[in-house]
């Protein structure tokens, strides 16, 4: 029986960091032809994965420019997050057809409240403490 390859927590974080972008980019760039592949077919979901995808890595970037202070980190991840996200709502709102607007206009709203939190958090002096060994 072969074994396993001893993979690091920071390798397997690495790995999944670059599924995440790979995830992201198929997503935003060929979102069309995996709508068409698959039996969800196509909406505004492709964009809603291919958001999760970037806001989670530029959080993984983050926490590894900043091990001093993760909740500074993960405050941005989230922000951009919340920012990717309001776009999505204003251009289903704005462009698409079908169905009502109101959902759209309503997690636009609680997202733009979480980009006032986040962007009022980031204007504060970042944490120093010195990371533990």
């Amino acid at each position: 029986m072969s074994r396993l390859p001893r993979i690091t927590s920071k390798k397997a974080v690495n790995l999944w960091g670059l599924g995440f972008a790979v995830a992201g980019i198929a997503q935003a760039a060929a979102g069309q032809r995996f709508a068409d592949n698959s039996r969800w077919g196509h909406s505004g979901w492709q964009r809603e994965v291919a958001i999760w995808n970037f806001g989670t890595l530029t959080g993984l970037v983050a926490l590894r420019q900043r091990p001093e202070d993760p909740d500074r980190a993960l405050t941005i991840g989230f922000t951009t997050l919340s920012s990717l996200f309001a776009l999505n709502h204003i251009r289903a709102a704005v462009s698409e057809t079908g169905g009502s607007s109101q959902t759209h206009l309503e997690a636009l709203a609680m997202n733009l409240v979480a980009i006032g939190v986040g962007v009022s958090a980031l204007r504060q002096p970042p944490n120093r403490r010195t990371p533990a060994p």
